[in-house]
């Protein structure tokens, strides 16, 4: 009797037998099951508001007279999981899809230089996904560290202040970070916040088509 594949990456047409990789395996479904939990934390409440607002384009930075404070301030957290957890399943696809292709091996994980080989592979591999280029970003400046509490040589004082401001507000039918873009001013030199701009809902309905076929949304 066969064994059952899974596709996990569409785009590049690879599929797995989830016994070759049963601990990855294991932990790409805890992940999955977790990001399913927070969309589906997020996406009633967006439809929640564009019910209320009958179809108009509405905005709200800050304060959100359709969601409760309780809710408002779970927010950023559903974007600080989903964000951490997509680049982290992002990352094990990338080392199970190089694995396949055989652009690295089991034995690179035993010793160096051939570490590296591995880190570069996955690198390349969520790198080449444009659909998470802002979620690592965040995942960068926001979610792993606040950029303010963890400074980079790159980080301007504009986006170390944003870093801790006003995470995620309504725009466009959905709930966004970066959606006010901060500015100060330095030595005559004014500096723009570089926190990206995503939505957790409309990132993960993308991705499905790449990640997740079997997903079949409702709405």
């Amino acid at each position: 009797m066969n064994q059952q594949l899974f596709m996990i990456d569409k785009v590049l047409g690879i599929e797995v037998d989830p016994e070759k990789y049963l601990n990855e395996f294991n932990t790409l479904i805890q992940l999955k099951t977790g990001m399913i939990a927070l969309y589906n934390n997020v996406k009633p409440l967006e439809m929640e508001i564009l019910n209320k607002t009958k179809g108009f384009q509405v905005m709200y930075v800050g304060e959100n007279p359709h969601v409760p404070e309780q809710v408002r301030n779970l927010l950023p957290c559903f974007f600080h999981w989903f964000g951490n957890s997509l680049c982290n399943y992002a990352r094990l696809n990338g080392y199970i899809v190089s694995r396949e292709l055989g652009n690295i091996t089991d034995s690179d994980l035993e010793y160096e230089p051939e570490r590296e080989k591995i880190r570069k592979a996955c690198n390349e591999y969520i790198n080449g996904i444009n659909e998470l280029s802002e979620v690592l970003k965040w995942r960068h400046k926001v979610s792993a560290h606040f950029a303010l509490t963890d400074p980079r040589k790159d980080d301007n004082i504009a986006t170390l202040e944003a870093s801790v401001i006003d995470p995620v507000d309504f725009v466009n039918d959905r709930f966004r970070t970066g959606v006010m873009i901060y500015s100060k001013g330095t030595d005559d030199i004014n500096h723009e916040s570089e926190i990206p701009s995503w939505s957790l809902t409309e990132t993960f309905e993308i991705l499905i088509n790449r990640f997740w076929p079997e997903i079949v949304l409702n709405h």
